[in-house]
């Protein structure tokens, strides 16, 4: 059997322990290229979201306003700027204090937290029917599918003065036209 002999180890000189400057364009390079492209997605990811609950909070006062028109009694959708609630409620008879909608069945409606489902949303500014900025409204329809004024024991207060509205960010939001109802998305 041969020994070879041994070979003494070898040791990087001194330019080989650090990257070279042609190592450190590359990798700024690709860094820049990975940035450049996933930068929009988040945001356009971000705007997605807003739009979502925008449409979202159209689709439940639609709802609210249409629920108004076939029972012939007034129904209102409640947003909470802090928590991104959206809670649908009822007044059941005259002079009744306002209750959370049921469903077909007779359930209590749940909630819907915006925050939840569209992750990371936020309402910048909210305006109530009386014109007054708000962080806490009820957006309510009469029988006849108008917006009204009410007060937090559903008494009726007159019909709404001013355009309701809720702002997302990113110029995006809701508004209900104070004379027909109308909800429109912006």
């Amino acid at each position: 059997m041969t020994i070879l002999p041994r070979h003494p180890r070898v040791r990087a000189s001194p330019r080989h322990r650090a990257l070279t400057v042609m190592e450190m364009l590359v990798v700024t390079t690709v860094i820049g290229i990975v940035a450049v492209t996933a930068i929009p997605a988040v945001s356009a990811a971000r705007d997605a979201y807003r739009v979502g609950a925008a449409a979202e909070l159209e689709r439940h006062l639609l709802t609210a306003r249409a629920e108004a028109l076939a029972t012939g009694r007034p129904r209102g959708v409640r947003v909470d700027r802090v928590t991104t609630r959206i809670e649908h409620l009822v007044i059941a008879s005259a002079g009744a204090t306002p209750t959370p909608a049921t469903d077909a069945l007779g359930s209590p409606r749940g909630g819907v937290l915006l925050a939840d489902s569209m992750r990371g949303v936020a309402i910048t500014a909210m305006t109530d029917g009386a014109g007054a900025a708000s962080s806490l409204m009820t957006v309510w329809f009469a029988n006849d599918g108008t917006p009204q004024r009410r007060g937090a024991d559903g008494s009726l207060q007159g019909p709404a003065a001013a355009q309701a509205s809720v702002e997302f960010p990113g110029n995006h939001g809701v508004r209900v036209t104070p004379v027909s109802g109308a909800v429109e998305r912006w």
